[in-house]
């Protein structure tokens, strides 16, 4: 989603429409808050932090909206790839665990035998 919601360069794109779940929560709360899946219109799912900015003190009444969306499909994908690895390399490490438990086992084993047998 590469959507610039700005009026004032004469873009005609309406915040409400593409994410219909803002108005509701909009209207219900005040301050910032954030979401972990906003779905847009499309049915995109996004993580997303909104705030209203307050900018009285600079002669308008307008609130102004500030909207910082990340898609979900590349944290989902990088945190899968994330899981992939961490999975392969703990089997690995535990097979060369379980290779040198049976090297150090042979190893008392046959010492142990030695010295079992070469006793009077």
């Amino acid at each position: 989603l590469e959507k610039r919601y700005a009026f004032e360069l004469e873009n005609e794109e309406n915040l409400f429409t593409d994410f219909p779940a803002l108005k509701q929560k909009i209207s219900d709360q005040t301050g910032a808050f954030s979401y972990s899946d906003l779905e847009s219109a499309e049915g995109e799912l996004f993580n997303a932090y909104f705030k209203p900015l307050k900018i009285d003190q600079y002669g308008s009444s307008r609130p102004i909206y500030l909207l910082l969306i990340s898609n979900n499909k590349a944290l989902k994908a990088s945190l899968s790839q994330l899981r992939d690895r961490s999975l392969m390399l703990g089997i690995g490490l535990s097979l060369v665990a379980l290779a040198l438990a049976i090297l150090a086992f042979a190893f008392i084993a046959a010492t142990d035998a030695d010295a079992f047998f070469s006793a009077p």
